[in-house]
């Protein structure tokens, strides 16, 4: 019996220390900051991406977090905001703690339709419809 016990001690202690070894490695890159978050308005090329009631609050796919933040005199903006308005993708890789941004693959993406009809030759009409953010890479 206090064989069992001292083997179950011992086990437990390991586990302990190896649990807490963990945190105390995590605990290194952890940080508490305080930052300020009143909304901004961001533009592209002159175009407003984020403004008004959206300039609070952004959606990363998961939960509700500051669209923007500004910490020591640098504003942070999610990575996949901006990547969604430069039509990029956004991976993230964690087992070598690496962000990849790449090019969307070429076709047709979302926009507004332009149809046409154009006379091809007498009586013969070719109908075709253009997107208006078509992209060649």
């Amino acid at each position: 019996m206090k064989k069992h016990m001292a083997k179950m001690l011992v086990g437990g202690m390991i586990l302990g220390s190896v649990l807490t070894g963990g945190v105390g490695y995590a605990s290194d890159f952890w940080e508490k900051i305080d930052v300020y978050t009143k909304p901004l308005t961001i533009t592209l090329n002159g175009e407003s991406i984020v403004s008004g009631s959206q300039a609070d609050q952004y959606h990363n796919g998961k939960v509700y977090v500051p669209t923007t933040f500004q910490y020591k005199g640098t504003t942070y903006v999610p990575l996949s905001l901006i990547a969604k308005e430069l039509n990029k993708n956004v991976a993230w890789e964690g087992s070598t703690r690496t962000i990849a941004l790449t090019d969307n693959p070429r076709g047709i993406w979302e926009g507004q339709m332009q149809p046409s009809l154009t006379e091809t030759s007498k009586g013969k009409y070719t109908y075709s419809v253009q997107n208006q953010t078509e992209h060649e890479s």
